[in-house]
C-alpha cells in the first residue's frame, strides 16, 4: 500500500470531490481515480460513492480517513526521528502559537536556544482548534495555546494560569475609581479578539449573563502582540488582556491591570499540547523546557512582586 494513496483519499474527503482535490493536490483525476481503485482492492471494500456533484465516503471510506491521519503522522515520525539520528544535531522545529498568547512568553523562551547554530524554528500562528488539528496530524511538534478539549490523541501539560483581564492606562478614570461596576465596563471603549474567537465569546457572554449589552469594540484584533501594541500604553481604551501582559513591555511601562467587579472570573489556562506518544525532536524538547523555565520565572516574580 502506498501511503500517498491515503493522503489523495484524505484530500478526496475534505475537497468533497475528484476535481477540486486534485487542483489542491496539483495532480490529474485520473491519478486520483487509480488511487481510489487501489486502495479499494487493498481492503476489499468501496470507499467513496460518486455524486452527480462530486462524491461521498462510504462508512469504510470514512473509517480509512480517520484512521489514516494516524499512520501519516506515525511515518512523518519515523523519517524527522532518523534524520535527527543521522544528521547529530538537534535540527529544525516546528511549533504553533496560538493568537492569544503573549508573543515576549515566546521570545524570551527562543532567546536562550537562538544562538545555536544546529536549532532552526519555523513558527506557526493561528486559533487554538486550527493548532491542535495541525498537532494531531503531525504537521507542528506541539503547539503553544490554552487548554484544548480533552479528546483525541493529544497529550496537555499546563504552564500557568493566564486569566483574561481588563488592563488600561495607568492614568485611566476607571483606574482611579473605588469601585468598578459591570455598567462601568459596559459603556467604556475597548480593545477586543476578534468575533468568533472563544475569548469573545466569553466576553460578551460576561454582560449577557448581566442582562447588558455588551460594549461594541473600538478595535478588534486577532492576536495579543495586536492589543499589546495598540491598548493600554498608547490609546485611552480599555484592552482585554491576558494577566501576563502587565509583566512585559510597552503593557509594564504604563498600563495597569483595571479592579473589575468582584464576580470577574476567567479561567484561562496556558500550556502545552503535543501528541501521545508522538516523536519530539530534542529541539522541541529544549524548547519546552525553555518555555518551562521562562513561565516558572514570570510566575514568581508575579507573586514576589517583582
Amino acid at each position: 500500500m502506498d501511503l500517498r494513496d491515503l493522503q489523495y483519499l484524505t484530500a478526496i474527503a475534505e475537497a468533497g470531490s475528484l476535481v477540486r482535490a486534485a487542483e489542491r493536490l496539483g495532480i490529474t483525476q485520473p491519478t486520483l481515480s487509480k488511487a481510489v481503485a487501489r486502495l479499494e482492492r487493498t481492503f476489499r471494500v468501496k470507499l467513496i460513492e460518486r455524486l452527480a456533484r462530486g462524491v461521498l465516503l462510504t462508512s469504510y471510506g470514512q473509517a480509512v480517513v480517520a484512521r489514516s491521519g494516524g499512520i501519516d503522522a506515525g511515518v512523518r515520525d519515523m523519517f524527522a526521528e532518523l534524520r535527527d539520528l543521522r544528521q547529530g544535531k538537534l535540527g529544525p522545529v516546528t511549533f504553533g502559537v496560538g493568537t492569544g498568547i503573549n508573543p515576549a512568553i515566546v521570545a524570551a523562551a527562543l532567546k536562550p536556544l537562538s544562538a545555536d547554530n544546529d536549532i532552526t524554528f519555523t513558527i506557526i500562528g493561528g486559533k487554538a482548534d486550527a493548532l491542535l488539528r495541525a498537532v494531531r496530524a503531525g504537521d507542528i511538534e506541539f503547539a503553544l495555546t490554552i487548554a484544548p478539549s480533552p479528546k483525541g490523541n493529544l497529550a496537555w501539560h499546563k504552564l500557568f494560569d493566564d486569566p483574561m483581564v481588563p488592563i488600561t492606562n495607568r492614568n485611566h478614570p476607571l483606574v482611579r475609581a473605588e469601585k468598578v461596576s459591570w455598567e462601568d465596563l459596559a459603556a467604556a471603549r475597548w480593545i477586543v479578539p476578534v468575533e468568533g474567537t472563544r475569548t469573545r465569546e466569553w466576553f460578551e457572554n460576561q454582560f449577557r449573563q448581566r442582562d447588558l449589552q455588551p460594549p461594541v469594540p473600538v478595535i478588534s484584533l486577532d492576536s495579543v502582540a495586536g492589543w499589546v501594541g495598540l491598548g493600554p500604553s498608547a490609546l485611552d481604551l480599555l484592552a482585554l488582556l491576558p494577566a501576563s501582559s502587565i509583566h512585559y513591555p510597552p503593557v509594564a511601562e504604563r498600563g495597569a491591570i483595571l479592579a473589575a467587579p468582584e464576580d470577574w472570573h476567567s479561567d484561562r489556562v496556558v500550556g502545552i499540547v503535543h501528541r501521545s506518544g508522538g516523536y519530539l525532536s530534542k529541539a522541541a524538547e529544549r524548547l519546552i523546557e525553555s518555555l518551562e523555565s521562562v513561565t516558572r520565572r514570570s510566575s514568581t516574580n508575579a507573586a514576589s512582586g517583582t
